[in-house]
């Protein structure tokens, strides 16, 4: 017999405590504005479980899961960029709190695992909230990472092997 998961769904505007710390995390770590990338006022979330999507809303047909590109990750309460909105900001403005890594902690990475400091081969301050994990080989983003002092790693936040292992 087949066994059935559901998982919960939620489709709506965004929360304002997500959009207030998507902005902030824009200005104070990226020291970009936002509205330069999208309007914040525009902002629409999709939930599967545990992981909600955050993106600017372009058509409101009904059923629309999704309706314009994705720009930030809602997990275990961290609110953080994609790595599409990532490469948007570092096309524009040259890499800022983002880690280049090592092809070997890439992989490991991309398995939910954390960046260890020996796999970090450049640091782009700040460093003192979220970081962009960037390709030391082809330069995309793979994910985002949090310093952790006390352990000296960066800890996954979000990757997007998280697609594939949450998804898959």
């Amino acid at each position: 017999m087949r066994e059935e998961h559901k998982i919960k769904f939620y489709n709506g505007p965004a929360p304002r405590g997500h959009v207030a710390k998507l902005l902030r995390y824009f200005s104070e770590a990226l020291g970009v504005e936002a509205s330069e990338f999208f309007n914040p006022h525009r902002l629409e979330e999709t939930c599967f479980g545990a992981v909600c999507v955050l993106y600017e809303a372009r058509a409101t047909a009904p059923r629309t899961l999704l309706s314009g590109d994705a720009l930030a990750v809602v997990v275990k309460r961290h609110v953080v960029p994609t790595p599409a909105l990532y490469e948007k900001v570092f096309e524009r403005f040259g890499l800022v709190a983002a880690v280049k890594a090592s092809e070997q902690g890439v992989k490991a990475f991309l398995y939910g695992n954390d960046l260890l400091l020996e796999s970090v081969l450049e640091i782009y301050p700040p460093v003192d909230s979220y970081v962009a994990v960037v390709d030391g080989l082809d330069g995309l983003v793979v994910g985002v990472a949090r310093w952790d002092t006390g352990s000296r790693v960066f800890r996954n936040i979000f990757d997007v092997g998280l697609y594939l292992r949450g998804f898959g």
